[in-house]
């Protein structure tokens, strides 16, 4: 199989199992059975983990095989993708409020628009031309 093939085939396979992860978990998680706040706080750890977790690494196989990439913005963009992972779990799991997990959300968020912009666009911010 070729780059190009792969790539685009586990860029689709990250998004068909990001919407099964956003289906599964309205139909498996039980809103009834569980206090308001836990429901909020679990919806949106499952959330952060299609945003901070799935997206991420679709796109940036994708883009790695694709795409005419930039070396030190890839790095740049896999830092960002770990750092947003760790801190967001680490919060999650230490400071167990509605207010931190829609933080991560946000956090997430964020970092998936950088990961989504290719590094091509930053050409002009680096000084290693390819």
């Amino acid at each position: 199989m070729d780059k190009e093939k792969f790539g685009k085939q586990f860029y689709m396979a990250s998004l068909v199992l990001a919407l099964i992860v956003f289906i599964g978990v309205r139909v498996i998680l039980p809103k009834d059975k569980l206090i308001e706040e836990t429901y909020i706080r679990y919806s949106n750890l499952i959330n952060f983990s299609v945003f901070a977790l799935i997206f991420p690494i679709g796109t940036i196989v994708r883009e790695f095989y694709l795409l005419n990439y930039i070396k030190s913005i890839m790095i740049a963009k896999i830092i960002v993708f770990g750092l947003v992972l760790v801190v967001g779990l680490v919060l999650f799991f230490a400071l167990p409020t509605v207010a931190i997990s829609n933080l991560i959300l946000y956090l997430s968020y964020g970092s998936l628009i950088f990961i989504l912009i290719p590094s091509f666009a930053f050409r002009k911010f680096d000084n290693d031309k390819m």
